[in-house]
């Protein structure tokens, strides 16, 4: 039997070579649309997100390495780890299961979308409705993923999209290569910067 050290591999790989901080680890989680937060960005939760912080947060003296399971809970998630080392050339397993628990806040969107802010206006118009629908179809699909957005069809025809970055929204529109005119309305000061709504028509 090969022996680390003064200990047998048995009596060795019973001894704790993998110190998990769980108590200090924390994974923060927007209540509204439950994405993560990954540095300064929000994401959607993936498991490589997890796995990163777990292993950058675990302490041994041995090389390792990791697979993991979660399972997704309200406040918390259950973490089951199977820590791979390395110890003076023999291979050591050792399992761990603990809890990473969620602090719960609003992300910069959410916040944005409940307190009804919005950077740019959408005006789609035409008389034909199904094309009118067509077109705020292709638009919310390149929108996705980049701002929060609403709708509301007018009674009078067409549509208006009220969304939170017009940076997302210029970019969104200019890639269904359909003409379309801006007007720009002085909203405020944000951080010593003048804040302008963006109105885009589009006439189909």
């Amino acid at each position: 039997m090969p022996f680390v050290g003064a200990f047998c591999m048995d009596c060795f790989s019973k001894q704790n070579l993998v110190e998990v901080p769980d108590k200090s680890m924390e994974i923060t989680l927007c209540s509204r649309c439950l994405r993560i937060k990954s540095g300064s960005a929000w994401v959607d939760f993936a498991p490589a997100l997890v796995e990163a912080l777990v292993l950058r947060k675990s302490k041994s003296p041995y090389p390792l390495s990791a697979r993991m399971s979660f399972t997704r809970g309200k406040h918390f998630i259950d973490v089951k780890a199977e820590f791979h080392l390395k110890a003076e050339g023999n291979d050591v397993v050792q399992e761990k299961r603990f809890q990473i628990p969620f602090a719960k806040t609003l992300c910069l969107d959410c916040s944005r979308e409940a307190g009804g802010y919005k950077e740019a206006i959408v005006q789609i118009r035409g008389d034909d409705e199904r094309r009118v629908e067509r077109v705020l179809h292709l638009l919310e699909t390149a929108l996705e993923g980049k701002t929060f957005w609403k709708t509301e069809f007018k009674k009078t025809g067409g549509v208006d999209l009220t969304a939170g970055n017009k940076h997302a929204v210029l970019s969104a529109v200019r890639s269904l290569k359909k003409p379309f005119s801006t007007s720009h309305k002085l909203m405020g000061v944000r951080n010593g910067k003048k804040v302008f709504l963006v109105t885009v028509l589009m006439e189909i």
